[in-house]
């Protein structure tokens, strides 16, 4: 009985995702498929590090259209993309499909439940959503930037 039950969860769970469409430009879970199909990858930071800008000794930004990936350049000429940041209001996130421009109250609404990151700055809040650390900075209560990243 308890396997038909956690099959039965299984299969509506899915099929939420499959026809509620988490994500307001891609039937991914995936945030970073959200922002470029087939997602944000090495690969794509590379292909785009004539545009780069560095920052810090090995560490660079490459401004993509509506956000800027934040990549750290490898031996040999690669690099390993390490954080996004959203900045253009066409890209929604989570149920509430929110995104830049929200209200912060808005946003929390939506990410109620998952886990909130803690010791962040006064202008930020953040939560834990499926691995990917979502951090929202805001001015005058409302949304300004979206950082994404696998973790602190």
């Amino acid at each position: 009985m308890k396997k038909f039950i956690f099959c039965a969860v299984l299969i509506i769970a899915m099929a939420f995702a499959a026809v509620g469409g988490y994500f307001a430009l891609t039937d991914s879970d995936d945030y970073f498929a959200a922002l470029e199909p087939g997602g944000v990858s090495a690969e794509l930071a590379e292909e785009n590090m004539g545009s780069a800008t560095e920052i810090s000794d090995g560490i660079v930004l490459i401004p993509m259209d509506g956000y800027e990936i934040r990549a750290e350049k490898t031996d040999g000429g690669g690099c390993r993309a390490l954080s996004v940041s959203v900045t253009d209001p066409k890209y929604r996130f989570c149920r509430g499909k929110v995104g830049v421009g929200d209200s912060a109250d808005k946003v929390k609404k939506a990410y109620r439940g998952r886990k909130q990151i803690a010791d962040l700055p006064e202008n930020e809040f953040g939560f834990i959503d499926r691995g990917t650390w979502v951090r929202f900075k805001t001015e005058d209560g409302a949304v300004s930037e979206i950082n994404l990243s696998y973790g602190p």
